[in-house]
């Protein structure tokens, strides 16, 4: 489908006939108080294990793992791996030393704020005495090249990876020692450096400490915090005349464990709900421990076009649902609705508040849209029957690539571009995918923020629409002027109406024209409807 077809809308939908269609998902079956929206924070989902929290030990030391949704979250994995070459986060299971300690074979990973726990209940009265530190792979060869993320490290910048070590006793902060990862400090460039081997670090200062916390910093920050890969490596940590390796973790020769194999307690944060309007169902999840809406949707009728930021993502830019309805859904990136069974997939899309106003004043995460800078926000949706896409097409939310400025525009905010009309009439689809881009992007991916309002899901393809067997077309569209018509194909007179998007006649019942003075209307998407005896036919203009 062309960029311009995704703005297409259905005559007959404006005048009246959307109300007679059957199963038509408008959000209005779903209860709420006014100015208010449902977001699964009253936990009325049913909550599944999403995370396994794992411990292991060496001795009287004990560290955590846990991992979700594919990957080690947090805390600690053990390896042996010897990789010191490989670069990118695949290779976040090595240490640049490529072996452990006092060339032992096994070795830790902790990331940023990870604890150590240190049983002192046996050995009341052994201080501690030190532990031996170096660079992941990871971290090291990203601080030596720079990577998709991260920046090479250079003493113009004056770059720092630095490992901040708290000792803690009865839950509180005793003292702290810093450990250098990497220091291009110095005012002699030649002695800049980014560690490579074990080092030792002296932590006698500490004395009789039940546990350790470990914090990493760097130089290099974004928009997102640091983007330094937030890694280290740790082996033989040493108490009074004991030393602790890890070397009874049993491990395959050259792997890891990092808690893939679920062998953690899981534990239940997310809590997943669906909702259904018509034959289209939802999904929800509400992430308990953060308190944030994670993933699918979330249904409202708050009116909010103004308030801008994060507080106000439960609001539709168009301040209603679709033709000034009360409830409407929001969807995020990913997002999926499911049909109870296969159908022509067609919806109103509009902005929400949040990225509406984002897109037009910028924020601190994102940056306001130019034309200088070919900036857009688009809406993807592909749909599925039997797990396969079988249809696919975009709506631009917002497009400033246009070669002449003045046809930028961003959905709900530029005249004349209210909600808009999306399709695919191709196939039946029983389920359908949501995905966001935007030109706007930085070292975490997508700056805009990621939510769009959804209403009125339906199954009304243009199909439905009778067009002409000549080569009709409207021209110049877009127009600021004047349209033409061509090749209407009728020896017959015929009328000309023109609508706007909410279905008012804006021009009725010119006859025969061959053009019309457009040049009063205000910027944005009208639906041109050509009546004859033999036939009649919708075809859209912009007009900028």
């Amino acid at each position: 489908m062309k960029k311009i077809n995704t703005l297409l809308l259905i005559f007959s939908i404006f005048i009246g006939k959307l109300s007679a269609q059957q199963n038509v998902a408008d959000f209005e079956n779903l209860s709420l108080e006014p100015e208010s929206y449902w977001d699964g924070s009253d936990l009325s989902g049913t909550s599944l294990a999403s995370k396994y929290y794992t411990e292991f030990s060496s001795g009287d030391i004990t560290l955590n793992n846990t991992f979700s949704g594919g990957y080690w979250a947090d805390d600690w994995l053990y390896s042996n791996s010897e990789d010191d070459t490989t670069s990118g986060y695949g290779n976040l299971h090595s240490c640049i030393a490529g072996m452990g300690a006092n060339s032992s074979a096994n070795y830790v990973i902790g990331g940023n704020k990870s604890f150590m726990k240190i049983d002192t209940s046996s050995n009341s009265n052994d201080s501690l005495i030190g532990i031996y530190i170096t660079n992941t792979t990871y971290a090291h060869n990203s601080m030596r090249d720079g990577d998709q993320f991260a920046k090479k490290f250079t003493n113009v910048d004056q770059d720092f990876f630095k490992l901040t070590i708290y000792s803690i006793d009865g839950g509180l902060e005793q003292d702290s020692i810093v450990f250098v990862l990497a220091d291009f400090t110095h005012q002699d460039s030649t002695e800049d450096y980014i560690v490579d081997e074990w080092k030792f670090v002296d932590l006698s200062s500490f004395g009789v400490v039940d546990s350790l916390m470990f914090s990493l910093s760097s130089s290099d920050i974004g928009d997102w915090g640091m983007n330094t890969p937030a890694y280290f490596a740790l082996d033989d940590v040493k108490i009074g005349d004991t030393t602790f390796g890890f070397e009874n973790l049993e491990l395959e020769e050259n792997s890891f464990f990092n808690g893939s194999d679920l062998s953690g307690t899981p534990d239940n944060h997310d809590y997943f709900a669906t909702f259904n309007s018509g034959n289209v169902n939802f999904n929800n999840t509400w992430n308990s421990e953060y308190d944030y809406w994670k993933s699918g949707w979330i249904y409202s009728n708050t009116t909010d076009t103004t308030t801008t930021g994060f507080t106000n993502l439960s609001s539709s830019k168009a301040g209603s649902g679709y033709l000034e309805s009360e409830n409407y859904a929001l969807g995020k990136s990913g997002s999926k609705i499911v049909f109870d069974s296969p159908t022509n997939f067609t919806a109103f899309i509009s902005n929400s508040t949040y990225a509406a106003n984002s897109m037009r004043d910028g924020d601190n995460i994102a940056k306001k849209f130019s034309n200088q800078d070919q900036d857009y926000f688009k809406l993807i949706f592909h749909g599925y029957a039997d797990g396969q896409i079988v249809d696919s097409s975009e709506l631009y939310l917002a497009d400033f690539t246009h070669n002449d400025s003045t046809l930028d525009y961003i959905i709900n905010i530029t005249p004349g571009f209210g909600w808009q009309y999306i399709e695919l009439p191709l196939f039946p689809v029983d389920s359908v995918i949501f995905l966001l881009e935007s030109s706007d992007v930085g070292n975490f991916g997508m700056n805009t923020p990621d939510f769009f309002c959804i209403d009125n899901i339906g199954s009304y393809p243009l199909s439905i629409n009778k067009y002409p067997s000549s080569n009709f077309e409207i021209y110049p569209n877009p127009s600021s002027d004047f349209i033409k018509f061509k090749d209407i194909g009728y020896e017959s007179s015929y009328k000309v109406n023109i609508y706007d998007i909410y279905g008012r006649i804006i021009i009725s019942n010119s006859n025969s024209p061959k053009e019309l003075n457009i040049s009063s209307l205000i910027k944005g998407q009208y639906i041109v409807q050509i009546i004859s005896e033999e036939d009649n036919f919708n075809e859209v203009f912009i007009k900028n």
